[in-house]
């Protein structure tokens, strides 16, 4: 593949599981032998300590993106290797993440930062998952100008819906706005439990709410354990083995090629044909 292609992994609320989907989503795509770049936006820097990297001598974004003036390190100096038998690696974030977000308020183009820097290294890479902070502030609007498409991971609950909606109307305004080309790849349902009550009537609003559900992680368990009870995973496993993840790195790896098709002229649907990818996945 030429040229990259970016996925932004936001939800405004905290604790619906961006920072595991994105790094279990980017292992499994390395796997599969795509060259996968993980860019940690959120200045709490979960992603970048997930992945072992606390202090970088190499420097971090906030030394990329700089402040109130640009900064002066390339973003291809401060990428960090942790996957070494494949291609995978993450530019980190630290604290000082959340001055530089502060300072671009004063920047002109302040929104095409995080754009401009994918653009240095857009021929090393396949595919970008950017891990975006639990708010709407500027490093997610850099995420979703940055974005050909978004994945929006949430927990299977009703209050959880209203959020959903929200997030969907800061997309279509950036989409009119600043990205005509921003897509939502689809709603993935995180930490789903067949045997809640609550969590089948959350998915179902979901679906009655005409939102882009992915039929990942939240079929019935047909296991049953020892003590008979059903064997429930949760939608989305930091396990490397989780067949919820195989099913969305499944998804996610037709989105990619059929995007790639569409950057040299061959037109694509504009959605993901779900029944086709399911009868490829029974062969």
């Amino acid at each position: 593949m030429a040229n990259l292609s970016t996925i932004a992994i936001l939800n405004q609320r905290k604790g619906v599981g961006k920072t595991t989907t994105t790094l279990s989503l980017g292992m499994k795509l390395a796997e599969q032998g795509f060259r996968v770049l993980l860019v940690d936006l959120d200045p709490q820097a979960s992603l970048s300590a997930v992945c072992g990297v606390s202090e970088s001598e190499k420097g971090t974004l906030a030394s990329v993106f700089g402040g109130s003036l640009p900064g002066k390190v390339g973003l291809q100096d401060i990428l960090r290797d942790i996957l070494p038998e494949h291609c995978c690696y993450l530019a980190p974030a630290d604290l000082a993440l959340a001055q530089s977000e502060l300072g671009l308020i004063f920047r002109i183009g302040r929104e095409h930062v995080l754009k401009a820097a994918l653009d240095t290294i857009s021929m090393e890479y396949d595919v970008a998952l950017l891990d975006c902070p639990p708010s709407l502030g500027m490093m997610t609007l850099n995420a979703l100008n940055a974005a050909d498409t978004v994945l929006i991971p949430v927990r299977p609950e009703l209050n959880h819906l209203r959020g959903i909606c929200l997030l969907g109307t800061v997309i279509e305004r950036v989409k009119r706005e600043i990205n005509p080309y921003l897509s939502i790849l689809g709603v993935v349902v995180t930490y789903y439990n067949h045997t809640l009550s609550h969590h089948r009537k959350a998915v179902r609003a979901i679906k009655a709410a005409g939102l882009p559900l992915l039929p990942v992680g939240i079929e019935e368990s047909k296991a049953v354990s020892e003590n008979g009870s059903p064997d429930v995973d949760p939608a989305i496993s930091v396990s490397g083995d989780s067949q919820a993840m195989n099913h969305l790195a499944d998804y996610v790896s037709k989105w990619i090629n059929r995007h790639e098709s569409k950057k040299y002229g061959i037109e694509r649907k504009s959605e993901i044909d779900f029944d086709t990818i399911d009868k490829d996945k029974s062969k």
